[in-house]
């Protein structure tokens, strides 16, 4: 029986052409409002499949700078209630195959520079709800301001797979309220297959996971 699952898998993996990554979302100053309004809209959404909310502050002392994705208002101490973030949620029937994030920060100039006025550090987070709340969050790496001088940075994901709401969230510390952290650009990239294609995926995990039980069996006996 185990055999039969095996070879039916492979069959239906060797049907499966890869499916590319491409960007999902993203986020650019370019698009941001003149005025201080918040959310700001995605620049680019890859389609219909997919529903993308505004990149928002969660604390009202959190506040946008006119015309950019420059915010202030952040802590010495990192706070887990003060971020700034938006959520990527799959359409019925779809699912998300999240890859990478990749962003770049911006000086208040729109030019890279070594470092930010009062930023002492900052780092992006993800968190998921498939229904019932969400998760805790699972952080990248936290950078420092020089991080970025020779350009954009990447935060690889171990493969983020879900049919529910993904978060994405920006912390910081600072060494003033006045600090100033410049996003130039935000990008999250992964595949958002058809349904069908989901469902070949999903199959192409499983037929993974019985390869390695087979395996870990193997080396009991």
């Amino acid at each position: 029986m185990k055999s039969l699952l095996s070879c039916l898998l492979l069959t239906l993996a060797a049907l499966i052409s890869p499916l590319p990554a491409a960007v999902v979302v993203q986020f650019s100053s370019d698009g941001a409002p003149q005025d201080e309004s918040l959310p700001v809209a995605p620049e680019y959404v890859i389609g219909r499949s997919v529903n993308v909310s505004g990149l928002a502050s969660s604390s009202d002392l959190l506040e946008r700078l006119s015309g950019s994705l420059t915010y202030r208002g952040w802590d010495a101490k990192l706070d887990l209630n003060k971020y700034v973030s938006f959520t990527v949620t799959p359409d019925d029937g779809y699912s998300l195959y999240l890859t990478h994030l990749s962003f770049e920060t911006l000086g208040a100039t729109g030019s890279r520079v070594s470092s930010f006025y009062e930023i002492t550090s900052y780092v992006w987070a993800y968190r998921v709800n498939q229904g019932n709340g969400y998760s805790t969050w699972t952080f990248g790496d936290r950078h420092l301001p020089s991080d970025s001088e020779s350009g954009p940075l990447t935060w690889n994901f171990n493969d983020i797979q879900t049919t529910g709401t993904v978060e994405f969230a920006l912390f910081a510390t600072s060494d003033g309220r006045d600090a100033n952290l410049s996003l130039g650009m935000v990008n999250v990239t992964g595949v958002v297959p058809e349904p069908a294609s989901a469902l070949m995926l999903a199959l192409s995990g499983s037929l993974a996971l019985l390869r390695r039980r087979r395996a870990s069996h193997s080396l009991k006996y």
